[in-house]
């Protein structure tokens, strides 16, 4: 309860008692050291034996607003609400007189008009000295009276503003107050009267002297004087009186309006400070707005000079090439929601280097993002130290960092284009007699145009050969198969048509696939009994679980020979060229003379042991058993990849060299969805265990 109001406290003049002290000076008490060393945990009657120690009254002094013990003693029983009779007892108590002074100082704050003056006009009559701190932090000497006085007449007391009360005269005008009897009432009586008497006496002698009035005239049978010199001493002494009484009356008038001046001056002074309040705060919002301003303009001058210093880097940068671009352009997956552009830009450029461009991947009917994003580096050595960056949180969550597939793709592009227009010059012939010739089909064709090649497969047990003819121009081929198609000339119609890309051969090629294409594409591949498709020829069966871009670049001359379709990469499918956290190691068993129960668990044992001692943390580790010796292993940085890879690659295991590379990290998802839950390096399995955390066999 140090700085809080007592939870059964009463409100005082409408409001939190702590509110009669202003707010920068509540503050201040509230910071200061007396306050929490020695005001803490008091209570009303705890409190009597610190106001016992006050040695001045006073407000707040010097230049950072101070407070004094006797204004943070007042805050507290501001706090406390201590009950009236405990204030008459800090007021009546004849010792202490800087607790008198810290009790009347309270119930002026709180009490009422009739209060205020029944129990502070009595203090009145107590001339002690007491010491009073200014505002510079001087002492000067004062009086409990003099203090007391302030307390009812004027509007500010040790830098509190002091409630209103009634003036003194109206309260006795509607009788709520006696009129004040002050003690020195009848010595005023008395010095009166002795002055009138006196004054009559001096005038009866002057009159003497000047023989107006005979020597013992006015005196009585008993020597006295007569009774006219005696009314007219009563009547100058009721003339006396009057004349008091009007002086009194006078002074009253004088009194309320000096009051009514002070009120005037008060209401002035208040409207004055509430319109210096009001200059004070638009003035403070003006410039809070200016502030702003400023910043604003700051930080798009920053902001506009970051945009001119790319394009000066842009500039002096060389023109690259879309395949140098693709080459320094990394894809970021698993992004949050919240991520923006800007907040890759200065992710990648905190911990890689200089971004050039960074492409956020939105939906083009909500506008929202993907997770997926593009990001460009202007330095082709920038790519390795973003690829390192794998699994690094952004605004908390995991980022997956891996190179664009665009060499693939351009060459997959490439690839349908040379088909393309390699098939409108190219003219495929069927139907044609078994004992047909190559030179009869040179000599058939030639004339349409020049011909670049000319190929005839001779027909086996009296079925038709077939024929391959190439020309420079389309125009030629288009040309020959019009005049040629459907004829007759060897007893048969032959058929002329333009030869088909070999994509095709899969139902599919090189545009992208709608559900349409993609739904025919799974139904040539789904032929057979689940064998997949089987070649021209009889010869072995394609295989059936193959990436679409891989089958959008086949070729018919690998698909005729082999049965099999060939990387245009140069590399096994799923194998990356750069760097990744995802290793694939050849070689590492023959599965046909692995005999042992669990002897794949064995295996995977080894390779979790080997990579952790060596290599670093890995992540998930699968054994193919039904594969030619193949262990896939995730780690949890590239850097630990790279070096298993390196060390793997050439080393001799069981009498077998390994075959080490690095994987895609979207084939081995694909492969082994569990991987992508796998976030928890594994640990090396103990001597008794078989088997550790993480992936199974």
């Amino acid at each position: 309860m140090a700085n809080q109001t007592a939870k059964d406290a009463r409100s005082v003049h409408g409001q939190n008692p702590q509110f009669l002290v202003e707010k920068i000076i509540r503050s201040r008490i509230y910071e200061c050291r007396y306050w929490k060393e020695k005001c803490f945990g008091l209570s009303a009657e705890t409190l009597v034996d610190q106001a016992m120690l006050l040695d001045a009254v006073g407000g707040t002094y010097g230049g950072q607003v101070k407070p004094t013990p006797f204004l943070c003693l007042t805050l507290k029983l501001l706090q406390l609400q201590p009950e009236l009779d405990i204030v008459l007892e800090y007021m009546n108590h004849p010792e202490f007189k800087y607790m008198r002074c810290l009790g009347a100082f309270y119930l002026r704050l709180i009490a009422n008009s009739k209060q205020c003056y029944d129990h502070l006009e009595p203090l009145l009559n107590d001339f002690r000295r007491i010491r009073v701190t200014d505002k510079q932090g001087q002492t000067d000497i004062s009086h409990v009276d003099e203090f007391i006085d302030r307390l009812l007449h004027e509007e500010r007391v040790c830098d509190i503003i002091l409630p209103r009360i009634q003036k003194r005269y109206a309260m006795e005008l509607t009788k709520e107050l006696e009129p004040r009897e002050s003690i020195l009432d009848d010595e005023f009586q008395e010095e009166e009267a002795s002055a009138a008497f006196a004054a009559a006496e001096a005038a009866f002698e002057e009159a003497q002297e000047r023989g107006e009035v005979a020597e013992g005239e006015g005196d009585d049978e008993n020597g006295n004087g007569d009774s006219s010199a005696r009314e007219r001493a009563e009547q100058d002494e009721r003339d006396e009186e009057g004349y008091a009484g009007d002086r009194r009356r006078e002074a009253e008038d004088r009194d309320r309006d000096r009051d009514r001046d002070r009120d005037r001056d008060r209401e002035r002074d208040r409207d004055r400070d509430r319109d210096y309040g009001r200059d004070r705060d638009r003035d403070r919002d003006r410039d809070r707005d200016r502030d702003r301003e400023r910043e604003r303009e700051r930080d798009l001058e920053w902001e506009r000079e970051r945009e001119r210093t790319r394009e000066r880097t842009r500039e002096r940068s060389p023109q690259l090439t879309t395949q140098e671009r693709d080459q320094r352009t990394v894809v970021c997956m698993q992004l949050s929601k919240n991520c923006t552009a800007n907040d890759l830009r200065g992710f990648f450029e905190s911990f890689a280097g200089p971004v050039r461009d960074v492409r956020m991947i939105n939906d083009r009917a909500s506008k929202r993002g993907k997770g997926i994003a593009y990001v460009e580096f202007y330095e082709l050595e920038t790519v390795p130290r973003a690829l390192v960056l794998n699994n690094h949180k952004v605004l908390g969550v995991p980022l997956m960092v891996m190179p664009t597939q665009a060499e693939k793709n351009r060459m997959a592009e490439m690839k349908s284009r040379d088909d393309t227009v390699s098939s409108n010059k190219r003219l495929s012939i069927t139907n044609l007699p078994s004992d047909f010739t190559e030179s009869k089909l040179r000599l058939l064709f030639e004339p349409f145009g020049k011909m670049i090649t000319c190929q005839l497969t001779a027909g086996t047990d009296g079925l038709p050969a077939v024929g391959t003819v190439a020309y420079d121009s389309a125009e030629d081929a288009k040309k020959a198969a019009q005049h040629m198609n459907g004829s007759s000339e060897f007893g048969m119609p032959i058929r002329v048509e333009l030869a088909q890309p070999t994509a095709d051969l899969l139902g599919g090629g090189t545009a992208p696939l709608n559900s349409q294409t993609r739904a025919a594409l799974m139904q040539n591949l789904s032929i057979g009994h689940g064998a997949g498709l089987v070649a021209p020829g009889g010869l072995l069966p394609l295989r059936p679980a193959m990436p679409l871009g891989v089958a959008a670049v086949a070729s018919a001359t690998a698909v005729a020979g082999t049965g099999l379709l060939p990387n245009p990469s140069g590399l096994q499918p799923g194998v990356s060229a750069v760097p990744t956290s995802y290793v694939l190691v050849r070689g590492m068993f023959n599965p046909a003379t692995e005999t042992e129960p669990d002897w794949e668990l064995d295996i995977r044992d080894a390779v979790i042991d080997e990579c952790v001692k060596k290599f670093g943390p890995v992540l998930h580790v699968k054994v193919d058993k039904n594969s030619e010796g193949h262990v896939y292993m995730k780690f949890a940085a590239p850097d630990s990849a790279m070096r298993a890879k390196t060390q793997l690659h050439g080393r001799f295991f069981d009498g077998r060299q390994l075959q080490a590379d690095f994987f895609t990290a979207v084939d081995y998802l694909n492969k082994y969805p569990d991987s992508a839950l796998a976030t928890k390096p594994l640990e090396p399995p103990a001597d008794d265990e078989e088997e550790g955390e993480g992936g199974g066999a």
